[in-house]
């Protein structure tokens, strides 16, 4: 995210441009919908299959310890994530489920 100015060349700018991130969550809306809407978008499916497979062919010795970094953080944006998501929906009343 960020600001650009705009302009044509040489020229002073007259005017800023935003760039926001935005997400479409289905009904209905509560914390677990908006969540696993915005995990999925963030992390797909196959990334994170791919990851607990490092992950697990570490734990076993098949690759170096240093694969199972990767899921550790995914693990740990993951509940970054949800911790935000409460928090937001608890100041918004937005129901965690049905």
């Amino acid at each position: 995210m960020g600001g650009t100015h705009i302009a044509k060349d040489g020229e002073k700018p007259t005017g800023k441009m935003w760039q926001y991130d935005s997400l479409r969550v289905e009904y209905p809306k509560t914390a677990d919908n908006i969540f696993s809407t915005l995990i999925t978008a963030k992390y797909p499916a196959k990334t994170e299959r791919k990851l607990v497979n490092e992950y697990q062919s570490a734990a076993l010795g098949l690759m170096d310890d240093s694969a199972k970094k990767p899921y550790e953080d995914f693990l740990k944006d993951r509940l970054a994530i949800r911790t935000m998501i409460d928090n937001d929906c608890e100041t918004l009343n937005i129901p965690m489920d049905l």
